[in-house]
């Protein structure tokens, strides 16, 4: 057992108020797991709430290098530290020890103790392991028990030199919470006394070297007895109480068993002495033995009698010898007529069975193709009155198609119609509105901006620059290139970008979000973007696209137009959401991306400026937000004017993001890899996610964190 793991009655008092237990569940080469449990308290052993959350995954913890000793199941007391182990369990153990479990043996001497544990085998538990076994005496032994072949639970041979004891405190005896196992627990710290036994099995030589001397009738085993029975107390075999070393009174216990031993073995030979000698039979048995003097003439019989008995036994097997080969020419004759006689009538119930099932055949196929024949006629009138009615289908088709080609013709002089209509309708209008215009004019005066009417303006429409075209990765690689942002800043320019291809609606918080804004739209769609301030008056979905009141198209609108046309990718941004209706139409639009129902080179983000706002905390759990800090690089400021305007890039272009992806199979090993449990609709957005995160960045360990990172948030925020 190595260093690490403390012996039992070791324990640092240094974290005695942070020790847990729990149990050992498997090993994987140099590292292990450990289920947590329990938390050791003054008043025993308090279940740990929710232990699956706090040491994920699945409440456990890692071990490295400790757990060379530990057997599965067995029971182990720790504390845990902050795995530094990247992927690995959220914890990982210090200073543990084995615990033993506890278990109370009925009275009986301590020979009798060593007996069980060495040689019968316990066989009340199948646990094997480290054990606290109460015993006479208020002791409690602690031993290794290992399982034999035979079930039962014994100690190694290696492991009986040395048998600690300990004084019995019910204090130490812990039961586990209620549905943690039915094991009891024994927790001695390091102030516990206690001792030793001897029970090995070099310490019964003497023993057999005695009880030697005793078979041979040795005078000198009276001695030996009187001797022994020195070094204990009579009756009870137990060491007496005022001996100090430990040790010696081990002895003398050994010593009182071996005495009691020799004296029952020299009583028992001289009961079967006693019997011998005053038994007649024996004394009858010695005296005809005498009576024959030497043993040849009993040879002698004995040969003749074995000779005897030779030749009767030879002539007996030769008579039944006869007798059996008689009797099996018989019964083979009779078996043989038995098999013809056999063989002819199976031979003739076949013929007749084989004739009835071809008859029954025969009539079967007979009645078989008269219903063919019947269904075949049947088939032909059917298709023949099928065939007529195709003649009268073609003849009101054509009827149809000629008529159809009638009311098209009409239909194109209608509209040709109404466009004349309709454009003369539109010349009388202006001509109306003009001579009510020059109405108005002559009774205002001379013309000025001050009373020109509103409706002679024109709002201008937005336009979209066009450039050439280029891939995600093309976009991926200036990310990484960019001259303004940090490593982190890079970082959460990726994730904004992936995002928003996978179709989420992400929301960005914070003091450099609009400055991050600023970066993105110059990198994915320079010139190709769209702003739109949120306001009380945007609350349903339909309010993204028109105006309320006007009707008028949004920014928004106008952006998700020019996306339609695929030139390109358009970059569009509602500032303040938190100002609007947020809860009603924010979810509509995500389902919207998410769907594939907006066009894909459509990227949307939003952005808050109050997060503990009311309206913020009403949103589902599951948006993905980007806290913008200190990303951008030092004096970005003064380099901003060369990188950012758009009339000193040489080369401008925008994000063609291409199709959707369709091969999202790859995700389901990364979920794996999570260690905890998603939705089917979480799985498959962290699954896309992944999917363009590939894409962006064609670096695999980059996308994983991309998705993990996403994984956790809506793990940590569903219900």
């Amino acid at each position: 057992m190595k260093a690490a793991v403390l012996d039992l009655q070791q324990k640092d008092a240094a974290f005695s108020s942070k020790m847990l237990v729990g149990r050992f569940v498997r090993r994987q080469g140099q590292y292990g797991l450990v289920e947590v449990i329990a938390r050791v308290t003054e008043e025993g052993l308090i279940a740990v709430e929710a232990a699956d959350r706090i040491y994920t995954p699945r409440g456990q913890v890692e071990t490295y290098g400790t757990h060379a000793a530990l057997k599965q199941g067995e029971w182990v007391e720790f504390d845990v530290v902050k795995n530094p182990r990247p992927r690995a369990p959220a914890y990982r153990l210090a200073h543990l020890r084995r615990l033993p479990r506890y278990a109370v043996l009925p009275d009986a001497t301590v020979a009798e103790y060593r007996n069980l544990l060495t040689k019968e085998g316990w066989r009340e538990d199948h646990h094997p392991g480290l054990w606290a076994l109460r015993v006479s005496g208020d002791k409690v032994l602690v031993v290794e028990l290992a399982r034999d072949v035979d079930g039962a639970l014994r100690m190694p041979k290696n492991a009986t030199g040395k048998v600690k004891w300990l004084e019995f405190d019910d204090g130490c005896v812990k039961k586990l919470p209620a549905g943690s196992g039915s094991d009891d627990l024994y927790l001695a710290d390091g102030s516990a006394k206690g001792g030793s036994f001897d029970w090995s099995d070099e310490a019964d030589h003497v023993a057999h070297v005695i009880r030697s001397l005793s078979d041979a009738n040795d005078p000198r085993v009276s001695d030996i007895i009187t001797w022994l029975d020195l070094h204990h107390e009579a009756g009870t075999g137990r060491v007496f109480a005022a001996t100090v070393d430990h040790e010696a009174a081990a002895a003398a216990l050994r010593s009182g068993e071996l005495a009691e031993k020799l004296r029952a073995d020299r009583e028992l030979m001289k009961s079967y002495l006693d019997a011998a000698v005053e038994n007649p039979a024996v004394k009858e048995a010695i005296a005809e033995y005498a009576r024959e003097g030497e043993n040849a003439e009993r040879a002698k019989l004995r040969t003749e009698f074995e000779q005897k008995l030779a030749a009767e036994r030879d002539r007996r097997i030769s008579e039944l010898t006869e007798e059996l080969a008689a009797n099996r020419k018989d019964a083979m004759a009779k078996v043989e007529n038995d098999i013809n006689e056999h063989t002819r009538r199976l031979a003739a119930e076949r013929d007749d069975q084989e004739r009835g099932e071809r008859a029954a055949l025969e009539a079967k196929l007979e009645a078989l193709r008269a219903e063919s024949e019947a269904q075949r006629s049947s088939l032909e009138d059917d298709i023949r009155s099928l065939k007529s009615d195709k003649r009268v289908a073609d003849d009101a088709k054509r009827e149809a198609e000629t008529a159809l080609k009638g009311v098209r013709v009409e239909l194109e002089c209608v509209r040709s119609e109404l466009q004349r209509t309709v454009a003369e309708v539109d010349r009388l209008l202006l001509v109306a509105s003009q001579l009510e215009l020059a109405q108005r004019t002559e009774a205002r005066g001379p013309a000025t901006p001050a009373n020109m009417p509103f409706t002679s303006f024109v709002v201008p429409e937005r336009a979209f620059p066009e450039h050439p075209l280029v891939s995600v990765k093309t976009k991926g690689d200036l990310i990484k290139q960019h001259a303004l942002l940090k490593e982190q800043g890079k970082a959460l320019l990726r994730k904004l970008v992936v995002l928003m291809l996978a179709g989420e609606l992400p929301i960005l918080t914070g003091k450099g979000a609009s400055d991050l804004l600023l970066i993105a739209e110059a990198v994915l769609s320079p010139g190709r973007s769209a702003i739109m301030e949120a306001d009380p008056t945007l609350i349903s979905i339909e309010d993204v696209w028109a105006r309320p009141g006007s009707g008028a198209p949004t920014a928004i609108a106008v952006a998700a137009r020019a996306a339609a046309e695929r030139k390109g990718s358009v970059f569009a941004v509602i500032r303040g959401v938190e100002r609007s209706g947020a809860r009603f139409w924010m979810p509509a639009l995500a389902n919207g991306l998410r769907s594939g129902a907006l066009p894909r080179e459509l990227l949307i983000c939003c952005t808050v400026h109050d997060r503990d706002h009311e309206e913020v905390a009403a949103l589902a759990k599951d948006f993905n937000w980007l806290e913008v800090g200190d990303v951008f690089a030092e004096g970005a400021y003064l380099a901003a004017p060369m990188v950012l305007t758009l009339s000193k890039r040489e080369d401008l272009s925008a994000l063609d993001p291409g199709s959707f992806p369709s091969d999202l199979t790859a995700g389901s090993s990364l979920l794996h890899d999570f260690g905890f449990k998603l939705s089917l609709a979480q799985a498959m957005r962290v699954a896309r996610i992944y999917k363009e995160a590939q894409l962006l960045t064609e670096e695999d360990a980059v996308a994983r964190q991309i998705a993990e990172d996403v994984a956790r948030a809506m793990n940590e925020t569903k219900d």
